[in-house]
């Protein structure tokens, strides 16, 4: 599958790549996943989705508000989770999108899921959050990566007691 940032869909078979389609026309896709060669969920950067299942593409169906989605990963064809620039989650299962779940304060950049009982989240400070089953933990404070934890107002010459 080959989907380029403004909804164009290409599917690529032994017969070779198929003509351009309007998979998600209108707006600006921001992630794209497939778990096999008929099953694919695209993200957008007003809270929506839409999957590919072999026939073709859906209709797009608002699953976050009106919020930035940043990331999708599908372990499975019945198994995808999203994630929104609010830190939010967004859980696909068996046919149906959860509601939103806060998993952070910070923007999420990145998800990937090895199965549909593991995923893992990156935030913009590179913290890194694991769901196991259906349960977020919370992400680690490093103790010294790129200045990560501390506060950003005060000088690099400032001690704290």
């Amino acid at each position: 599958m080959l989907l380029d940032r403004w909804g164009g869909a290409r599917t690529y078979t032994e017969a070779g790549w198929s003509a351009w389609t309007d998979a998600f026309p209108g707006q600006e896709v921001s992630a794209l996943s497939c778990a096999s060669p008929t099953f694919c969920v695209a993200v957008d950067r007003i809270g929506r989705a839409v999957s590919y299942t072999g026939n073709g593409w859906g209709q797009p169906v608002v699953i976050d508000g009106a919020r930035r989605l940043t990331s999708v990963s599908c372990a499975s064809t019945t198994s995808c989770v999203a994630v929104d620039a609010e830190g939010l989650a967004v859980s696909y299962d068996n046919g149906a999108w959860s509601q939103p779940v806060r998993i952070d304060i910070m923007e999420l950049r990145k998800v990937s899921c090895a199965t549909p009982q593991f995923c893992v989240a990156v935030n913009r400070d590179a913290r890194v959050l694991t769901r196991v089953g259906t349960a977020w933990s919370q992400p680690p404070v490093p103790r010294s990566h790129r200045g990560f934890g501390a506060a950003p107002w005060r000088k690099r010459s400032e001690k704290v007691s």
